[in-house]
């Protein structure tokens, strides 16, 4: 069970998290979900990004839940995650739990994150967030 209270850390059953130390994006795991959206402007623009995921990282996974991403960032299992899709009650507590655990978290573009603006990139550092935003193809799933 992962729990978290804000300026308390983030714990999976009584086991204190932290993301992982990895410093740069070509040694980390990425953690990638494709989302439910299959117009083709969305799937060229997906698999564009697992192409450049793929080469530009040691490897891609993809855990199925939003919620759960946030818990394997926290845990140091990923080191990088992004997703467009989203609305702010599929990842809201686990941000919680991914913040607590040192998670650099941010919009893929650059900016804050926006809890209503569908999309959502994290790195276990800044560093690693930033290489990540760097190499994929943004886009609002609000917009065709």
């Amino acid at each position: 069970m992962y729990t978290s209270m804000k300026g308390h850390g983030s714990y999976c059953n009584g086991r204190k998290l932290a993301a992982s130390s990895v410093e740069e994006l070509k040694q980390s795991m990425v953690i990638y979900d494709t989302g439910v959206l299959r117009s083709p402007w969305n799937v060229d623009k997906m698999l564009q990004n697992v192409r450049n995921i793929v080469t530009n990282s040691h490897g891609l996974r993809s855990y199925g839940a939003a919620a759960v991403h946030c818990c394997k960032m926290a845990e140091g299992q990923g080191q990088a995650w992004v997703e467009y899709g989203l609305y702010c009650w599929d990842f809201v507590a686990g941000l919680l739990i991914a913040e607590e655990a040192g998670v650099y978290v941010m919009d893929p573009d650059g900016g804050p994150c926006d809890l209503m603006g569908n999309r959502i990139l994290m790195g276990c550092t800044e560093k690693v967030a930033r290489e990540l935003a760097a190499i994929i193809t943004h886009h609002d799933m609000r917009k065709p």
